[in-house]
């Protein structure tokens, strides 16, 4: 019986997935011309330092120490969570928070993102009163596409991971909540996500009220 969920959150929760690439390919453009956008969308999920070893190797950037571009990657990044006017809950995110808050639910977030931005993001959209606390990408030693980060969550909940729901937008995210033994719902972002969602147990276009007749439908077989 399913009785927690866990969120991501880049993708998920809010609208920074496009955003991020976008800031991404602008900056390592500065440090190399042949950028492909492609190859660091496949990192969507992961932790920013999963991505710049793989740039570094990828290009053989050498002009600047890899922990100094991750730095200023991750120092860029943060503006997403705190100043960018774009940066968006996902349409109809809102409705499934408070519908599992109604039914008692246990709510935490697994992002690969860092402490600071998950918390950034939660008093943005005053999400206080669903995330209690949460899993951030510094807290676990290897996250997504590996497990732990989920198998850290449900232990937060007090859960068992097959008592829990990830809602993943990633390859990797769902990667991750499978090798956890957790259950998983792809979200495709309204049409306009292009990961591979196939290990997802089912996958919707979008949330919203509409779409809660068919979450319970699903969460009662599991």
């Amino acid at each position: 019986m399913i009785k927690g969920i866990i969120f991501d959150m880049d993708g998920v929760l809010i609208n920074s997935e496009d955003l991020y690439i976008e800031y991404g390919y602008k900056f390592f453009r500065n440090l190399t011309p042949d950028v492909d956008a492609a190859f660091l969308d496949s990192f969507r999920g992961t932790a920013t330092r999963y991505l710049v070893r793989a740039m570094v190797e990828k290009h053989n950037i050498t002009a600047i120490p890899e922990d100094k571009i991750l730095k200023m990657l991750d120092d860029g990044g943060s503006l997403i969570y705190t100043q960018n006017p774009k940066l968006k809950l996902c349409s109809g995110v809102l409705e499934w928070l408070e519908y599992f808050y109604d039914n008692n639910y246990k709510l935490t977030i697994a992002s690969s993102s860092s402490t600071d931005n998950i918390a950034a993001v939660i008093e943005k959209f005053n999400l206080q009163k669903y995330f209690k606390d949460y899993v951030s990408g510094n807290m676990v030693e290897k996250t997504k596409p590996e497990p732990e980060i989920f198998l850290k969550a449900a232990k937060l909940l007090d859960l068992n991971p097959e008592e829990c729901l990830v809602i993943e937008d990633s390859t990797n995210g769902l990667r991750a909540a499978k090798s956890a033994g957790c259950k998983a719902i792809g979200y495709l972002y309204e049409g306009k996500n292009h990961q591979d969602l196939s290990l997802a147990d089912i996958v919707f276009d979008k949330f919203g009220n509409d779409k809660i007749p068919m979450l319970e439908k699903f969460i009662r077989k599991g």
